[in-house]
């Protein structure tokens, strides 16, 4: 797999994240895990969006399966700042300006 693979997949999810597409952000996100299992940025990312939307909190016990697990935090400290837009803007808002979706 090659950087630009990853970098490409890192990039579309944060696209669909600022378009307002949680679920299509995941799903690339879920594609850096799966070519590198602990890409920090994609697991905070990942981990980012699960609980603003409370991903973690819904149970699938009526279909008979676990609730997902929680991505496995690196185990040395990182600081990821989420990449800037083109006016230098943030394009991962704060978790108290997403609307609540309960």
């Amino acid at each position: 797999m090659q950087a630009r693979d990853l970098s490409s997949w890192l990039n579309e999810g944060l696209q669909h994240y600022a378009a307002g597409e949680p679920a299509r952000a995941l799903e690339a996100w879920y594609r850096v895990l799966e070519a590198e299992p602990q890409h920090v940025a994609a697991l905070e990312y990942v981990a980012f969006v699960r609980q603003t939307f409370r991903l973690d909190d819904v149970s699938n016990a009526a279909v008979g399966e676990p609730a997902p697990a929680q991505p496995v935090p690196p185990t040395t400290p990182v600081a990821v700042v989420p990449p800037s837009g083109e006016d230098g803007a943030s394009v991962m808002p704060p978790p108290d300006a997403v609307p609540s979706t309960s």
